[in-house]
């Protein structure tokens, strides 16, 4: 039981002289005064800019300026200075110059009101009016010191197994890189006939080409024609959508014809209800060209387009194809 009544004594006291101190305090700063700074850190070359106010409701306004002090333990040494109060504020500037090896104090109109001895650590920055009076810690750091402190945290962040994990990140990283470049070069090259078509590759008949490299080898042909092309339908992801086998895979237009273009990369010709199909399709056209790239059209079919029954289709078989690749495309011969 003593012991219980010993404990409960000092929180007793301990609480009131908490509360007591605390009244103290209250009473030595009757102006509640407030003291900031920008920041806590500084380096070499910064501004350490100091605003306050002081409150003057409760108690009767004894002077127009405040008393500043800068206080820096390892040289033992005080600044002391003033600020003019102006509307219950203050306000001043101290510029760290290490070239002068001082503390430069400027007043809120610009003015120098004096100096203090530079040293790196911790200074304590006080104000005071009347009796009351607030207090403030800040450092002051050189560069090199900061830098080196933080290189030294980063440095034992990192250990030796983090610095594996750094290394795999950057090795699987480039190989990243190399590999979307080079799929990117070989869709460049895809999309770009220009750059693979020879004579050999018509003689060939096209046999290294798929169907989206025949669309795409008909819309290069009709850029190169002065069309405006677009090869397939962008959907909304913004991906080109081919059309399958009877729609419109390719459109070209310029200032006085829309053209709607079908591809057929068959190595059969292509018979009159392929090519009925395609001019299902021919209403938003001037014209439909329907290609067969690497073979030709039935009889039958010619018969019904010399009859009137295709009007706005135009034939072309693989002779006439690889004739305007020739034309507008080729770029080497063999």
């Amino acid at each position: 039981m003593k012991i219980k009544n010993i404990i409960f004594l000092s929180v007793f006291l301990f609480s009131f002289s908490g509360a007591l101190f605390s009244n103290v305090y209250a009473e030595n700063n009757p102006y509640s005064l407030t003291l900031n700074s920008d920041k806590s850190g500084y380096i070499f070359y910064e501004t350490i800019r100091i605003t306050g106010t002081v409150d003057f409701s409760n108690s009767e306004k004894v002077q127009n300026g405040i008393t500043i002090s800068i206080f820096n333990p390892s040289s033992n040494l005080t600044h002391y200075t003033t600020s003019m109060i102006t509307d219950g504020t203050f306000g001043w500037n101290v510029i760290i110059d290490p070239d002068a090896k001082q503390l430069v104090t400027i007043d809120e109109y610009g003015t120098f009101v004096g100096y203090h001895s530079l040293n790196e650590g911790a200074y304590k920055i006080q104000v005071q009016y009347g009796d009351s009076f607030v207090e403030k810690n800040i450092s002051i750091s050189s560069t090199k010191t900061v830098n080196a402190n933080t290189s030294e945290k980063i440095f034992e962040m990192i250990d030796s197994s983090t610095w594996f994990l750094v290394i795999i990140s950057i090795i699987v990283g480039i190989i990243v890189i190399y590999i979307s470049y080079q799929k990117s070069s070989l869709k460049k090259a895809r999309i770009d006939p220009k750059k693979r078509i020879t004579e050999a590759d018509l003689r060939n008949n096209f046999s290294k080409l798929s169907w989206k490299d025949a669309e795409d080898l008909v819309g290069e042909l009709f850029k190169e024609k002065g069309y405006k092309i677009e090869v397939g339908v962008l959907s909304e992801s913004g991906e080109q959508k081919r059309s399958g086998d009877f729609g419109i895979d390719v459109r070209a237009k310029n200032s006085n014809e829309s053209i709607g273009i079908q591809v057929k990369h068959w190595t059969e010709n292509v018979k009159s209800e392929d090519v009925a199909k395609t001019i299902g399709y021919a209403d938003p056209f001037d014209k439909v060209i329907i290609i067969s790239t690497k073979s030709d059209f039935t009889a039958q079919t010619y018969t019904a387009k010399n009859e009137g029954q295709f009007k706005k289709a135009e034939l072309w078989n693989t002779d006439k194809f690889k004739d305007e690749i020739r034309t507008h495309i080729l770029i080497e011969k063999q």
